[in-house]
């Protein structure tokens, strides 16, 4: 659809996949990097119509141009992480959309 492709996954993924890291760091010395992710990406345009889907709601938006340095398409490898900690994605990209408007409607009481 032309609009960039990223990773996109709820923040309690993110949270628990830094507890793991922590978990597996503790028995390491040194340090160790890991790539945390859904593993695939969705277009902007894509995450748009779940978020709208989502939440029953429309989100008006225009086509601009690419900023400069813009990359196309950009999703984690998450082999490394799903060896050796374990890791994916609990939750799927609907509900964090979902979520995160919720937590959005809330703040704004």
């Amino acid at each position: 659809d032309g609009t960039g492709v990223r990773d996109y996954l709820h923040v309690s993924d993110i949270a628990l996949g830094h507890l793991m890291a922590l978990r597996y760091l503790k028995n390491l010395n040194g340090f160790e990097t890991f790539n945390l992710g859904a593993g695939r990406g969705y277009s902007v345009l894509e995450i748009i119509k779940i978020f709208e889907s989502a939440n029953n709601l429309s989100i008006p938006y225009k086509f601009v141009q690419n900023r400069q340095g813009d990359v196309g398409e950009t999703f984690a490898d998450i082999k490394k992480a799903k060896k050796y900690l374990g890791f994916s994605t609990k939750y799927t990209v609907e509900e964090a959309c979902r979520d995160s408007w919720k937590y959005i409607l809330n703040k704004k009481k």
